[in-house]
């Protein structure tokens, strides 16, 4: 494996300081074992007049970093409100994306802005005209959409102007409607189909409308408080809006729900398979807006990496298909930044995980970003992380003081390394370790996240537990379907129920030739479209024989993960399957640890060190 590159931020908006183009400065990066910086490079910086393009935001930069040996990391951006000029906003060209709950505008670009692409292609070839260099770059990172750049629909977020933006359904502009229109015409051909499939009544496919969402509780008593906070107070309040999003308006949200008809959380077939076709929709109108910025960015740059910046929870509202937007970036010979992972590697495991796992699978670079400021002992954990993912680039905000940051309370000295850049440095020689031996994937059910976004949520809840027993992959329907199933001996079904049919079939012949399928609790896998050519049923605490493989089922009593690393693991040979190599109880019951070949490389979260073992 090759040691994945070390990014620093460097530049957010406007000029660099003059503290961080001193030359001593620059060095001092080096021997921490930073190789490039980065800067969020905005249309709306670069041409703030239009016609008139100005790079001398980011000239002083760019030539100083070859005198000193390091790389760029330019973080292309448009469409969000904070990169796109003024001069565009203000113009008839300009469509911000509506949601669904309120009729709302953000002040964010519809993606299905059809006056918008030719923009973003003129705004990507100023760039790749001015800086004609293929040595100056490290990666070259897009940033599609979202609050900040992530290609994903508008979520809650730090603003200035502030105006209406939350988790929901951003597609209420009049061409997002006649796209989804449009999708379903070519998807089913007669009217007739799409009613007998959803249950509905409509006339005609210019009647269709999107199936009805419900307003979050959370997301608008958040977004009431925030506009009517005076702007000189909103600072004051950022604690408490983080505690509204993660704790409060949740809770809320779960006692609104005992208030609900039963029906209304157990939809019918019909209401289902709507629901399903709109998410789908959604999801992929985000993966091929992606797509667009990927094939116009190799275009005109056909030596260097790109990656996709992207980010969220996979939530379905979100739009982003993390398989999909990896698949995406792997056409063009590219990759993905995820952008959420904290200093608590449990959390940032089952955040990042499953785009990871895509990226490994489609052979697309991949690399990671904390999405605030990571601690010091938070910078111990992500290189443990990054070394366990196979990561290409490592993102850092906080190595080099470069004072108080839009991303995060911390501020560091400009200028100094930081303790985080001491244990960056503790770690280094570590970092090149080949990739480690993981043949254990867990079943990301999409089809059933679309209908019962409830189940994301436990998924995650069970795989945070599970991976201090064992570490693994995930994988969904997606890499199910193109084969990337076969890569693994262990799937293991930990939450939901509904499965296409032609996924499921894919399942059952890769058990036939010898795979092992573990189910947890009540887990399921039901076709929700037509019968499955295979089916695979099991008892609670029985395990069949399929083909060469086998299909078990944990016990109804079980309440933890233990029995279930505990079929993988195999250590007292109760199963007829032969298990993966053992990581000793003594390591496990102190540490997360992965195995490689010969040696075990654990994480300490508690002292926030890593260590290595040898293999048994």
């Amino acid at each position: 494996m090759m040691r994945p590159s070390i990014v620093q931020q460097w530049q957010y908006k406007g000029l660099v300081p003059n503290a961080l183009l001193e030359n001593h400065v620059f060095e001092e990066c080096k021997r921490a074992g930073i190789t490039a910086l980065q800067s969020y490079v905005t249309w709306a910086e670069i041409e703030k007049i239009k016609g008139r393009p100005d790079f001398s935001t980011y000239d002083p930069l760019v030539e100083r970093l070859s005198a000193h040996g390091l790389k760029w990391v330019p973080f292309l951006i448009a469409g969000p409100n904070y990169a796109t000029p003024s001069w565009f906003h203000r113009s008839s060209k300009s469509l911000y994306a509506v949601c669904l709950e309120h009729g709302r505008q953000s002040k964010i670009q519809s993606i299905w802005n059809p006056r918008l692409p030719i923009h973003i292609k003129y705004f990507i070839q100023l760039f790749a005209e001015h800086y004609n260099s293929p040595d100056l770059f490290d990666t070259i990172l897009l940033g599609v959409s979202g609050n900040w750049g992530e290609a994903i629909f508008p979520a809650f977020g730090g603003f200035h102007p502030n105006f209406h933006a939350h988790p929901g359904w951003w597609c209420g502009d009049t061409f997002a409607l006649s796209d989804f229109r449009q999708h379903v015409m070519d998807k089913y051909g007669g009217i007739q189909v799409v009613n007998q499939l959803w249950e509905t009544s409509f006339t005609k496919f210019s009647d269709i409308t999107f199936p009805a969402v419900n307003s979050s509780t959370s997301a608008d008593m958040a977004d009431l408080l925030i506009r009517h906070i005076p702007q000189n107070l909103r600072p004051f309040f950022s604690f408490g809006n983080s505690m509204w999003t993660k704790w409060i308006g949740p809770a809320a949200e779960r006692l609104m729900e005992k208030f609900k008809r039963t029906a209304e959380n157990t939809p019918d077939i019909g209401r289902l398979h709507y629901r399903l076709d709109f998410t789908r929709w959604y999801r992929d109108a985000m993966t091929r807006w992606a797509e667009f910025w990927l094939k116009t960015a190799r275009e005109y740059f056909p030596e260097n990496d790109i990656q996709l910046v992207t980010g969220g929870e996979s939530s379905p509202e979100s739009g982003a298909d993390f398989s999909g937007q990896a698949a995406a970036a792997a056409s063009v010979g590219g990759g993905i930044r995820i952008t959420n992972q904290n200093d608590d590697y449990a959390q940032s495991f089952i955040l990042t995980r499953l785009a990871a796992s895509a990226c490994k699978n489609y052979r697309a670079s991949f690399s990671t970003e904390e999405a605030g400021v990571n601690h010091a002992y938070g910078v111990t954990m992500r290189i443990f992380d990054g070394i366990t993912t196979g990561v290409s680039g490592l993102y850092f905000k906080g190595l080099m003081g470069c004072g108080h940051t839009p991303c995060g309370k911390q501020g560091y000295d400009i200028g100094k390394l930081t303790a985080g850049a001491e244990n960056l440095r503790k770690y280094t020689a570590i970092l090149s370790m080949p990739p480690p031996l993981i043949k254990v994937a867990v079943f990301y059910p999409d089809t059933d996240v679309m209908v019962r976004p409830e189940t994301r949520k436990k998924v995650w809840h069970r795989c945070r537990k599970l991976r201090r027993l064992i570490d693994f992959d995930m994988i969904d329907e997606r890499m199910v379907m193109d084969g990337h199933i076969l890569n693994y001996s262990f799937l293991l079904v930990l939450e939901g129920e509904w499965i296409t049919s032609g996924a499921l079939s894919r399942i059952a012949s890769w058990v036939k030739t010898g795979g092992i399928l573990l189910f947890y609790g009540r887990a399921e896998l039901t076709p929700i479209d037509k019968p499955a050519t295979e089916s695979i049923h099991v008892n609670a605490g029985k395990s069949i024989k399929f083909g060469s493989g086998h299909a078990w089922r944990c016990p109804k009593d079980l309440k933890t993960m233990e029995e279930m690393a505990g079929a993988v693991y195999n250590r007292e040979h109760i199963f007829e399957w032969t298990g993966i190599p053992d990581i000793p109880v003594k390591i496990l019951q102190r540490f997360y640890a992965t195995r490689f070949f010969d040696k075990i490389l654990a994480f300490d979260p508690v002292l926030h060190r890593i260590e290595i073992f040898n293999a048994p």
